[in-house]
């Protein structure tokens, strides 16, 4: 089973890229924050409003409130930051 990395830091996503990543993940650009992020605190994200695409936009301008790794085979993709998630992607073939 092959698959394919890729460093957000290096080659930032874009906009598309991301969106296309959310849909395959299946959750929105809120479930994919890394809270733990200095970023998060300091773009006030636990506290203010911002729409699916500012997160994107602020997510792509800083990959590190990205929750990783991500996953991705084909049409599907898993944040694998848990061995039993990426055990269970792994055994669906």
């Amino acid at each position: 089973m092959k698959f394919e990395l890729h460093d957000f830091f290096k080659e930032k996503l874009t906009k598309e890229e991301l969106k296309s990543l959310l849909k395959r993940v299946g959750l929105s650009a809120t479930d994919v924050l890394r809270r733990k992020d200095k970023m998060y605190k300091e773009l006030q994200l636990d506290t203010k409003k911002y729409s699916d695409d500012e997160l994107i936009e602020l997510i792509v301008m800083n990959p590190g409130l990205l929750l990783r790794p991500i996953i991705v085979r084909g049409n599907k993709a898993v944040i694998a930051n848990k061995e039993e998630i990426v055990e269970e992607f792994c055994k669906r073939g």
